[in-house]
Formats: C-alpha cells, structure tokens, sequence
C-alpha cells in the first residue's frame, strides 16, 4: 500500500486498523514532511497494525515510509504493532525507513522486529516503549527514543545505531549485554 500523503484512521474502538495473515508492504511517496499515516483510534488495549500467526499463516510486514501511529493509550506496551497472536509460527516486521510515532511495538514469542532505519519516538510507557520483547529483535540502524523490555533469557541486538538514540534497557532477569 502507497499512502501517497493520505491518512488511513481506524475508527473502531476495539478493533485494529489492519489484521495481517500474509504480507503487507507500507510506503509513502510523497516528501518525507509530507507523509501520510496509519492510525488506530482506539482507546484500549488494541494496535494500529496486528500481524497474525496460526497453524497456516504467517504474518509479515515490510515499512518503508510513511507514519504508522496510535491516537489511543500511549502507555500500552506495543499499542502501534503487535507481531504474532497464537505462538505458532510467530511473525515478522521489517522496518527499513518510515516512522513508529506515539506506541511501541509488541514481540511475541518466535515473531521477529529487524530495524534497519527508521525512527520510533514519541512513546511513554513506562516499561517497553520502544520494544516489548517476548521474542526476536535486530537493531542495525534506525533511531530509537525510548524504553525496551526484555523478557527472561531474551537478547537485543544493537548493530550500527547512530549517536542519536536515547534508550532504556529494563530486563525481567539480569544478564550480559553486549552492543
């Protein structure tokens, strides 16, 4: 999908924006200070953008510009993107440019987050912000302003950032990190 400076706004208030099963593709096309957005405009504990996961499907997303965002609770881990549902076969989400602006994104276990560019920023809860992570994520380039959760025994790979990143790293369990 192309929003070619459009904006997309869920206007269910319990229900997300776009329910993935196989592959969407997100950009924009227009000038960066003129992208468009998707937004969920729920108020409780649902995401603009839930990628599903079950016995056949998989789901996977692919950010390339454009804003993706949330005019709903802020402060509800991973209240933009959601990655997996049922732990089945997990999901994945490649942010290679665009923008998470006001939620974060939640990890369940075996659904994987790969940034490569981007920026996620504008997020408040307290815990996990930027990430909530149950399963896999890669950071090799991109912005983050935030915090991320990791769960007992989960790792996150930070590779590349650039010195513009502002980040809060609260673990279940203590361990060893390693940038």
């Amino acid at each position: 999908i192309c929003l070619n400076g459009f904006d997309i706004v869920g206007q269910n208030t319990t229900s997300h924006v776009y329910s993935v099963y196989s592959k969407l593709n997100i950009c924009d096309c227009s000038e960066e200070a003129k992208w468009g957005s998707i937004m969920g405009s729920y108020t409780g504990d649902f995401t603009t953008i839930q990628l599903r996961d079950n016995r056949e499907n998989k789901g996977e997303v692919n950010l390339y510009s454009g804003i993706l965002t949330s005019a709903g609770n802020s402060n509800t881990k991973g209240n933009v993107i959601r990655l997996g549902n049922s732990n089945t076969n997990g999901s994945t989400f490649r942010m290679y440019g665009g923008k998470i602006i006001g939620g974060g994104v939640y990890i369940l276990s075996k659904s994987t987050f790969h940034m490569y560019g981007g920026e996620i920023c504008g997020t408040t809860a307290a815990v996990g912000s930027c990430f909530y992570n149950l399963g896999t994520v890669n950071i090799s380039g991109g912005a983050l302003k935030g915090s991320v959760y990791l769960a007992k025994g989960k790792k996150l790979a930070l590779n590349d950032l650039s010195s513009n990143n502002e980040i809060v790293i609260t673990m279940a369990e203590p361990g060893a990190f390693a940038t």
